[in-house]
């Protein structure tokens, strides 16, 4: 191809469906589409509109991080054929392809697919990530190429290693706001490592009309286009990545620490039946780092062993009906209880991320022995 450029950041994994929230480019974070938007179409089939969003049951095959595409009149062959460019950040499912937490997959793809060509006869396409060679069209006049990079399944991160869908193109025009595209309207657009536009070479390609290329405009054996839809929505939630849980039992009272990771300046909480928060130190570090500690409101917990959980989630701004949660749990020991004691209480889900099994809570949080840990 070859684009070097990756993706630059993911975080973190949605414990109810197991992607990432967002991925960034650096410039711009993109999250995935998980619902009907009219300013991103592009999503697989949900088996019921009008239930809610669950997995596995009730959950789209593959979803859409990003996605752009650019189509081309060909010809050659006495008909006029139809070329499309697709290059796309796709959420789906290892295995059977059906939706199930721990398939998860995140991959870049990009795929070309003409029709009507010339039986036997070569092509190549430039796009904007790279360029495709000695693409052979079959005994129907037909190429069908596509490149999936970074498909691990279980761990949706490894196309920050692998996936040559970097940076996110976008719309040089005015976009509908919180949007890089609305998937719909064929426009310039900006952000190609390479080029920003696609250009297809082969013999008398152009003959059934379509753009000359600029360099050479009498040329009919290429073929070119800059307009591209383009659909990805700008991530509203940035999420908090769980990173310690301790506690500590001494002198006949329980602490509770709690570390994450998120951005400055988001709003942060941390919530347990039982237990109030206090920030310690500062929230707006340059690694935003959120540090908190517990202390127990109520009974003397000393008077029995005792299970809390715990769940880290950033403050809805929108979509009240979806946030992120994470869990940590411990155990009071009764018969250790005036011994210092510290346990790791986060277990690790897909190699990143934190494993959760706290349930849905509304976006509102108030409560007498509730408390938020702000940034």
């Amino acid at each position: 191809m070859s684009n070097l450029l990756r993706l630059s950041s993911a975080e973190p994994i949605d414990p109810d469906t197991g992607f990432p929230l967002w991925f960034g480019d650096g410039a711009i974070r993109l999250e995935i589409v998980l619902n009907q938007d009219v300013n991103a179409p592009v999503i697989g089939e949900q088996p019921d509109l009008n239930a809610p969003l669950a997995m596995p049951g009730n959950f789209p095959e593959e979803a859409f991080y990003f996605m752009t595409d650019a189509k081309l009149p060909v010809g050659g062959n006495g008909i006029r054929g139809r070329a499309r460019v697709i290059m796309a950040l796709e959420a789906a499912f290892g295995g059977a392809g059906k939706p199930a937490l721990g398939a998860n997959v995140v991959f870049a793809r990009i795929r070309v697919r003409m029709d009507d060509l010339i039986p036997g006869a070569t092509y190549s396409v430039d796009h904007p990530y790279g360029e495709f060679v000695d693409l052979i069209a079959h005994d129907r006049g037909r190429v069908f190429h596509t490149v999936d990079m970074g498909i691990t399944e279980g761990d949706p991160y490894a196309v920050l290693r692998s996936g040559e869908v970097a940076p996110f193109l976008r719309k040089t025009s005015v976009t509908p706001g919180g949007y890089i595209g609305d998937g719909a309207t064929e426009q310039p657009i900006t952000g190609g490592p390479k080029r920003n536009h696609v250009l297809i070479r082969g013999t008398r390609i152009r003959e059934e009309g379509g753009t000359p290329d600029p360099a050479d405009p009498l040329s009919m054996n290429s073929v070119y286009t800059n307009l591209f839809t383009v659909q990805g929505r700008l991530a509203t939630r940035v999420g908090a990545v769980p990173t310690s849980a301790t506690y500590e039992v001494a002198g006949g009272q329980t602490q509770l620490r709690v570390s994450a990771r998120s951005d400055a300046g988001q709003d942060i909480r941390v919530v347990g039946n039982g237990f109030h928060f206090k920030l310690e130190g500062s929230p707006l570090r340059t690694d935003s780092g959120l540090h908190g500690r517990g202390y127990p409101d109520g009974p003397d917990l000393r008077d029995r062993p005792h299970r809390k959980r715990w769940c880290i989630e950033q403050q809805r701004q929108h979509r009240a009906d979806d946030h992120s949660c994470r869990q940590s749990e411990g155990r009071r020991d009764q018969h250790r209880a005036n011994r210092r004691r510290r346990t790791d209480l986060l277990r690790p889900l897909h190699g990143r991320g934190w494993q959760s099994d706290c349930q849905r809570r509304p976006a509102r949080l108030a409560g007498d022995r509730r408390a938020d840990l702000r940034a």
